[in-house]
């Protein structure tokens, strides 16, 4: 569902010098699952339209804080990281975020204030 809301705003994203990358729970064999293939490969459409990662022993999701110690879980967990992979940004709790045009301002105000430094 969140990647569905992002997907629109993927350009302007791009455009502002910023790029993607999801993180899932799942391993790899079920993420390629998820990827319909036939003999010429991935038909238009199929193919996730960024980079997604299997993060199925939620290494990803500790390291960024992104995992419920008490209910023994991962979190929804969205972060804006630098060019140097600095946390700058993030919202993490037990439903995804889905505002990409506040993320954009947002992150385009930080990378504007971190230049100016």
């Amino acid at each position: 569902a969140q990647m569905a809301v992002f997907r629109p705003f993927l350009d302007d994203f791009r455009k502002a010098g910023i790029e993607f990358v999801a993180i899932s729970t799942d391993p790899v064999e079920t993420l390629k699952g998820r990827i319909k293939l036939d003999q010429a490969g991935p038909k238009p459409g199929d193919e996730f339209p960024f980079m997604v990662l299997a993060d199925p022993r939620l290494e990803a999701f500790r390291s960024f804080g992104g995992y419920d110690d008490f209910e023994g879980g991962p979190l929804h967990l969205t972060v804006l990281l630098d060019g140097d992979g600095r946390l700058i940004w993030s919202d993490r709790g037990h439903a995804p975020f889905k505002e990409p045009a506040n993320l954009l301002a947002e992150a385009q105000r930080l990378m504007t204030q971190r230049a100016g430094q």
